[in-house]
């Protein structure tokens, strides 16, 4: 199984000390468009509302974690210097637009390697709280997949969006066991909406 430390990448000098909420983020398929194990700057492709959905959270007293599954490095489909650099550019093309990321955590495994990372895990939401100090209690997670949101309220994350436009692309029939502990919205427009309205 790959050793990893989980953290693509961290926002410089920032301070440990401080209170947190934050807005946990899955990648592929709710930032940016899904390519399949997405791992090529030219492939990167921004949804049409990620950008005024990150700029209203983080105006609301929110920072940005993203936590992504990248099995494509377990598979060996490409490396972890890679998918690196496709974060740091992610994060580049969001800093033109005023929007700091807190930091990019993944998970490179694969189902088989049974390990505590990937989602629906815990392990990288238990990696950000030991980075910083995190309210979990007021903190939100968005996701395009169950496994993201099971990963957010096993953590004790109560506010979860679940977007479909990753893998459901629009089609997504909520588990009964997470009625009432999931919001499903069609993409980050209404799940900007749904916080908003939330957070007044």
């Amino acid at each position: 199984m790959i050793k990893t430390d989980n953290i693509s990448y961290l926002k410089r000098g920032y301070d440990k000390n401080k209170l947190r909420k934050i807005v946990f983020m899955d990648r592929d398929g709710t930032i940016h468009i899904d390519k399949v194990e997405t791992h090529l700057i030219n492939d990167l492709e921004f949804f049409p509302g990620t950008v005024s959905f990150m700029q209203k959270v983080i105006s609301l007293g929110y920072d940005i974690i993203v936590v992504t599954n990248q099995s494509g490095i377990g598979k060996g489909h490409y490396d972890i210097e890679a998918m690196k650099e496709f974060n740091l550019y992610l994060v580049k093309e969001l800093e033109k637009h005023g929007i700091n990321i807190l930091a990019v955590l993944y998970c490179p495994h694969i189902k088989e390697d049974n390990c505590s990372c990937m989602k629906p895990k815990s392990g990288m939401f238990k990696k950000a709280r030991e980075l910083f100090n995190i309210d979990m209690n007021s903190s939100i997670m968005v996701g395009d997949q169950t496994s993201d949101v099971l990963a957010s309220i096993n953590i004790g994350i109560t506010e979860n969006y679940l977007v479909t436009t990753g893998i459901y692309d629009g089609k997504y029939v909520l588990p009964t066991e997470l009625n009432g502990k999931v919001i499903v919205c069609e993409n980050l427009t209404e799940a900007e909406e749904h916080i908003s309205q939330n957070h007044l």
